[in-house]
């Protein structure tokens, strides 16, 4: 997610602040179980809830966008909602992208074109994971 972030806001992360659930049981982590909110040098603020405490049935990925008075809504990469625009949404099949990921993978090493996502955007996301985790870990 944090390299979806990145990519929503073509800016630099200004701050980041990461709480975790404290559980006094074994079965749950509190890796498993955070709050990463993460502020950009643009004033966006993207907040991502990472929990595995929701029943199996729930489902796993819910993203909301809120811009310039618009709401985009991604339901489980199966629907996209829009609110105060006249674009259209979708719904239709689970699409996380994967399949379409590893054909611009063997595409830019068979043609040696240059890589979709940059090295620097690839370090920027992993950093932030770093950091979260470092966040979870305090």
């Amino acid at each position: 997610m944090f390299d979806l972030f990145n990519y929503f806001t073509e800016s630099e992360v200004e701050s980041i602040d990461v709480s975790a659930i404290s559980p006094k049981t074994e079965h749950i982590s509190s890796k498993d179980n955070f709050v990463a909110t993460l502020k950009y040098t643009d004033g966006s603020v993207c907040t991502l809830i990472y929990t595995a405490l929701g029943p199996a049935e729930l489902p796993k990925e819910y993203i909301e966008v809120y811009c310039d008075g618009k709401t985009f809504v991604i339901d489980d990469f199966k629907e996209l909602r829009v609110y105060g625009s006249k674009a259209k949404g979708w719904r239709g099949p689970q699409d996380k992208g994967h399949l379409q990921e590893l054909k611009e993978f063997g595409q830019t090493v068979r043609d040696r074109n240059s890589w979709p996502i940059s090295l620097d955007e690839l370090v920027r996301a992993t950093k932030i994971s770093f950091l979260v985790d470092q966040g979870i870990r305090q």
